[in-house]
C-alpha cells in the first residue's frame, strides 16, 4: 500500500532501476548495508538536489557497480 502512494512505479526492480540511473549506489558494508546513497542526496542539503541528472546507458546492459572502499559513513553525516 504505503510504497506505490508515495512513488508511481508499482515493481521494486523498476524503482531500483530508476535509483541507479539517477547515480544512487548500493552500501555493501556497515550498519547501512543494503540501502542506497547518493552523493548529492543529503538530509537538509536541498541545494544540492538541483545538481542531480538522469544517467542515460540505454542499450548498455550493465551495471554500474559500488564500491566499498568510497562509500560514505552516513551516521557520521546525519549529526
Amino acid at each position: 500500500k504505503i510504497f506505490p502512494y508515495f512513488f508511481r512505479l508499482n515493481k521494486y526492480n523498476s524503482f531500483i532501476r530508476q535509483l541507479s540511473l539517477w547515480g544512487f549506489k548500493r552500501m555493501l558494508k556497515g550498519i547501512n548495508a543494503k540501502s542506497y546513497y547518493h552523493p548529492l542526496f543529503l538530509r537538509g542539503k536541498f541545494s544540492l538536489v538541483s545538481r542531480m541528472s538522469l544517467i542515460s546507458i540505454k542499450g548498455c546492459g550493465r551495471k554500474l557497480k559500488s564500491n566499498p572502499a568510497e562509500e560514505p559513513d552516513l551516521n557520521a553525516l546525519s549529526r
